[in-house]
């Protein structure tokens, strides 16, 4: 999903822009737009148009499950880096770590 924000010329109302704006884009470039308003009329406008529409708050709540999901996806990613098969304590953690980072006096 590619998230653009537009705001419309001087003295053009948000509700026209948006109008223009999907009836010069539909077909020429693409096959799906979707407008996100909780107008109900501007609802109606693009639906005729051709364009989906997703409500503020439609938006937000899948905005909030992608980033849910994100975050379990990363966790999973995390959890299932290789460990170490040779159990080290903490000390010789730290000194692998600093010999890593080229710290390491000799």
């Amino acid at each position: 999903m590619v998230l653009k924000r537009f705001l419309p010329r001087k003295k053009e109302t948000a509700d026209s822009f948006i109008e223009r704006y999907v009836y010069e884009l539909y077909d020429k470039h693409t096959k799906h737009i979707t407008v996100v308003t909780s107008d109900m009329s501007e609802q109606h406008a693009i639906f005729g148009s051709g364009a989906y529409r997703i409500s503020s708050r439609e938006m937000w709540r899948d905005l909030k499950e992608n980033e849910i999901d994100v975050s379990k996806s990363l966790d999973d990613i995390s959890e299932n880096k290789p460990r170490t098969r040779i159990p080290l304590s903490s000390e010789i953690l730290a000194e692998f770590e600093k010999i890593r980072r080229g710290h390491h006096k000799k």
